[in-house]
């Protein structure tokens, strides 16, 4: 083998016999050495961050003779503080939240599944990091500020219950110049006497009648409120619905109050009165002879209880077929039998069942 027969090629002799200089034509192994190249650049274009354990790269933004290199280079592993859990961040692996008063890591890429509650201490998406601590006793001591004025208002410094910190106003600040309230005057309200300016422009409290202090608060036009109505009967869209209730008697609670369950629904208003109701279907069998007829029944437990019987209408109707209802028995505060009637014998099918009780609760 030549490295170079003269031209820059490189190339292979072989020996074609034991005469001297019997060789063969030369094998080339490369071409012709060419020409000599323009001279090229390499810059460092932009630096990328990846997540930790992806692979690096690198690209060029340029041209063959005038190269800009773009690095993406992954990020080493360790831990990114993050702060407050947020439900729209997208966390990558080992970023670090604080949610429900203590640390939590990442495990994996996640958006909007937050960590779990304790005593858990991981979930698919989150490891925990450092565990809230035992709230504090506060029998440590107060903290304040480095100064303080002689008779000026103290207020809290945050939520946490040991900083202090001055207000810039003393009692007096508190106390309006023409002396109309003071402590001394507070001191001596009457038991159930409410204080106030129902008037349209600045000036002394006055004793107010529950129908200026409503009006004040806009909850109802004066024209609507009695001279003598207590305050707990002073019903509003707030509290008209809602659990009713009675003491002795005597309605205590709200108006009206509506529910639901498995076995129907029901309404209960503050004068006692009650209904239940129910419309399902369900499947059932018309096979007990009944005289000339057939017969089946099923028990119908209210929605809520009745404190004695109700009075109960049915009907029922078994698939297409030209069956009806009445009550097999009298009823109880708690349930009742409805029995399905038809002039054939029915096998278990879908049936069509509706009912209502009406009675009181009280």
């Amino acid at each position: 083998m030549v490295n170079n027969i003269g031209d820059g090629r490189a190339a292979i002799y072989t020996k074609k016999s034991n005469t001297p200089g019997d060789w063969s034509q030369p094998a080339y192994l490369t071409g012709p050495k060419g020409d000599q190249g323009e001279a090229a650049t390499i810059s460092i274009g932009a630096v990328i961050r990846l997540a930790p354990g992806d692979e690096p790269t690198v690209s060029n933004s340029g041209t063959s003779g005038d190269a800009v290199l773009d690095f993406g280079l992954p990020d080493a592993r360790g831990f990114y503080q993050k702060g407050d859990y947020d439900t729209d961040e997208t966390y990558q692996t080992d970023d670090v939240v604080l949610f429900g008063g203590s640390s939590w890591t990442a495990r994996q890429e996640t958006t909007g599944n937050p960590p779990p509650a304790l005593p858990d201490t991981s979930n698919e998406w989150w490891q925990l990091l450092a565990e809230k601590g035992e709230d504090g006793t506060g029998t440590g001591d107060v903290k304040g500020p480095d100064g303080a004025t002689d008779g000026e208002i103290v207020l809290m410094n945050g939520a946490t219950g040991r900083l202090i910190k001055g207000s810039g106003k003393g009692i007096g600040d508190l106390i309006p110049a023409d002396g109309s309230i003071s402590n001394a005057k507070l001191a001596a309200v009457p038991a159930k006497t409410l204080k106030g300016n129902d008037e349209a422009v600045e000036g002394p409290a006055n004793d107010l009648t529950l129908t200026q202090l409503l009006t004040m608060l806009g909850i109802l036009p004066a024209a609507n409120i009695p001279g003598d109505l207590s305050p707990d009967k002073a019903f509003r869209r707030g509290n008209i619905i809602g659990t009713v209730s009675q003491a002795g008697g005597v309605p205590t609670g709200a108006v009206i109050e509506r529910g639901s369950n498995a076995n129907g629904e029901y309404a209960r208003w503050a004068d006692g009165t009650q209904i239940c109701w129910l419309s399902d279907s369900i499947d059932m069998s018309v096979g007990n002879a009944y005289g000339a007829f057939f017969q089946g029944t099923v028990t119908w437990n209210y929605a809520a209880i009745f404190i004695d019987r109700p009075s109960v209408q049915c009907s029922l109707r078994w698939g297409s077929s030209a069956s009806w209802a009445s009550l097999g028995g009298t009823p109880t505060a708690s349930d009742c039998t409805l029995r399905c009637i038809d002039y054939a014998s029915r096998a278990s099918g879908p049936t069509y069942r509706t009912a209502i009780a009406i009675g009181r609760w009280f």
